[in-house]
C-alpha cells in the first residue's frame, strides 16, 4: 500500500533555483520548458518570470549555467544530493548556509566545470595561474570565462553577491507563494496519481516496477508549471510536479502520434518555414543566430517559426550550455509517411 505525502518547501527551493536558471538560459528554457500545445500562454509566463528577475547580475552565472544538457551546478550539488532528506528538514535555510561554504563552492565548481583540473594544486601558489589556463583554453562562451574567472580572483565577494541574491529574490518568491493560494488548492484537488504513476511507467526513462510499496513525496512548482521530475530515494519516490503538470503530460504522449493533417500541412505551409527545413537538411543543427544570418529573420520571427515547427513536432531542440540548437525530426516524418502511404 503507497502513502503519499505533500511537501511544500523543496518545490519553492526548485521554483528559486529555476529563476536563476532562466536568467541565465532564457532561450533554453523557452524552448523545452512549455506545452507547446498552449505555446503563447506559457511563452508569456516564462518572459514575465525573465523580465522581472533580468537585473540578477552576470557574476552568478557559473552557479546556473546549463552545461552539457545537465543540472546547473547549485541543482546538482546542492539540491539533488539532499534528495533523501527533503520531506524532513531541507530548506532555503540548507540551501543558504551549504553555499556559504567558500572553499566547498570552489572545490564544486572545479569539478563542474573541469573535472580533470589537479585538485591537489588548490592551495598551491600557483593556483591561479592554473585555473586561468583552464579557463582560457576551454570552450566555453565569453561570458561564461569572464564570469569564471571573475569568481576564482575574488570568490568571496562572488559568493556574498550570490547569497544576497538568493535571500532577496527567495523574500520575493515568498510573497508570489501566498497570492498562489489558489493554485495550490487547485493542484491538491486536482492531483490524480493513479493518472500520473500510469503515465510515469509506460516511460522507459523511469524504472516503476513495484511503485505501489513506495512512499511517494509529491513537491507542488508553481513557476515551473510543466515539471514532471522523478527522483528516487532509498525507500521512497520523490515527484516534483508543476501545477499544470497534466496538461503537459497529456502533450508529451500526443508526440507519439501522427497529428493531424491539418496541423503538419499548416506547418510546412510558409515559405520561411520551408526555408528552415532546407537549412537544417543542409546543415544537421542550426540556431536562432543561423536563421538571423542567413535568411535574414528577426530573432523574433525565428523564434516564431520555430515554436509552431516544434508544436507540429517536425523539429526537435537540444541544449548544449546556453545555445539551443534546432535540427528535423526525422521520426516524425518517417511516421508520416507511413501514414500518408495508406491512401496509396
Amino acid at each position: 500500500m503507497r502513502e503519499l505525502k505533500l511537501v511544500k518547501e523543496p518545490g519553492f527551493i526548485y521554483d528559486l533555483i529555476y529563476i536563476f536558471v532562466l536568467r541565465f538560459n532564457k532561450e533554453y528554457c523557452l524552448s523545452k520548458d512549455i506545452n507547446y500545445q498552449k505555446a503563447n500562454e506559457d511563452t508569456e509566463f516564462l518572459t514575465k518570470i525573465y523580465n522581472e528577475y533580468k537585473d540578477i547580475p552576470g557574476e552568478l552565472l557559473p552557479f546556473f549555467y546549463l552545461k552539457d544538457d545537465s543540472e546547473c551546478l547549485v541543482t546538482e550539488r546542492y539540491f539533488e544530493k539532499y534528495l533523501g532528506e527533503f520531506e524532513m528538514e531541507y530548506n532555503f535555510t540548507t540551501l543558504y548556509n551549504e553555499l556559504s561554504d567558500v572553499d566547498k563552492l570552489k572545490s564544486n565548481v572545479i569539478e563542474y566545470y573541469f573535472p580533470d583540473f589537479p585538485l591537489e594544486s588548490y592551495n598551491d601558489t600557483s593556483f591561479i595561474s592554473l585555473i586561468s589556463n583552464s579557463i582560457r583554453s576551454s570552450n566555453y562562451n565569453d561570458s561564461l570565462r569572464s564570469a569564471l574567472y571573475s569568481f576564482f580572483i575574488d570568490p568571496e565577494s562572488i559568493v556574498k553577491i550570490l547569497l544576497d541574491e538568493l535571500f532577496d529574490v527567495q523574500s520575493s518568491l515568498r510573497q508570489k507563494y501566498e497570492s498562489f493560494g489558489d493554485k495550490f488548492f487547485e493542484f491538491q484537488t486536482n492531483l490524480d496519481l493513479d493518472f500520473l504513476l500510469d503515465k510515469l511507467k509506460n516511460d522507459k526513462s523511469y524504472s516503476f516496477n513495484s511503485v505501489d510499496f513506495y512512499l511517494i513525496f509529491v513537491y507542488p512548482c508553481i513557476l515551473r508549471k510543466n515539471c514532471v521530475m522523478c527522483r528516487f530515494g532509498t525507500n521512497n519516490v520523490n515527484l516534483f510536479l508543476g501545477y499544470d503538470h497534466k496538461a503537459h503530460l497529456n502533450y508529451l504522449a500526443s508526440l507519439e502520434y501522427v497529428p493531424d493533417l491539418d496541423t503538419f500541412g499548416n506547418a510546412i505551409a510558409e515559405k520561411n518555414r520551408v526555408d528552415i527545413l532546407d537549412l537544417m537538411m543542409n546543415s544537421g543543427e542550426i540556431t536562432i543566430k543561423d536563421l538571423e544570418q542567413i535568411l535574414n529573420l528577426t530573432g523574433t520571427n525565428a523564434y516564431y517559426h520555430l515554436s509552431l515547427m516544434i508544436k507540429a513536432n517536425i523539429v526537435k531542440a537540444r541544449n548544449k550550455g546556453r545555445t539551443v540548437y534546432y535540427s528535423i525530426n526525422k521520426e516524425y516524418f518517417t511516421s508520416v509517411l507511413k501514414f500518408l502511404k495508406r491512401y496509396i
